[in-house]
């Protein structure tokens, strides 16, 4: 299932709304463990091709399966490597602080039902990168199953319009 999840990832993403000559689509539900929280991000090869660095829209599938969240993020990673035994998550969490201040387009809270507040990914297994991903989050929104199931394709595609807009002036600053 995993391979599959990796395999699709990139037809899953309309090639209208991001254009594969300047996006990259991947997906991971885990190397060689199912990941706690899988992932589908789409990234400007301007910026990041992966989900390791850099800034990116994602799918982030909670731990206990309920929902997704839709979020403009940052790689933990790259702040769990630099920043070791200088507490990275503080590190990435101010700069998602950064970003939510600086960001016109997110200064009205729950516009389209996006929000600045914290994500919940529901991890419960002890590592890292629930948590990290959860810190990164710089702007997002909630679906349920129940949305999920009740939400026209339009309106997602929509939302994931809006994040692009949202990301494209995060690049440009």
């Amino acid at each position: 299932m995993a391979i599959c999840i990796r395999n699709e990832a990139d037809k899953s993403v309309s090639e209208f709304i991001f254009n594969r000559k300047e996006y990259k689509v991947s997906a991971s539900a885990g190397q060689g463990g199912w990941a706690e929280v899988p992932w589908l991000g789409i990234f400007h090869k301007d910026v990041s091709t992966s989900a390791q660095e850099g800034y990116y829209i994602v799918y982030l599938f909670r731990g206990d399966s309920e929902g997704v969240y839709l979020s403009l993020n940052q790689g933990f990673t790259f702040y769990k490597d630099k920043y070791r035994s200088n507490n990275p998550k503080e590190k990435i969490d101010k700069v998602s602080k950064f970003w939510i201040a600086k960001l016109n387009l997110i200064k009205e809270n729950n516009k389209y039902g996006f929000t600045t507040s914290s994500i919940d990914l529901k991890g419960v297994a002890n590592t890292e990168m629930p948590a990290g991903y959860e810190l990164g989050s710089i702007y997002s929104k909630y679906y349920s199953k129940k949305d999920l199931m009740e939400m026209e394709e339009q309106d997602l595609l929509d939302d994931l319009d809006y994040l692009k807009m949202v990301f494209a002036e995060l690049r440009v600053m």
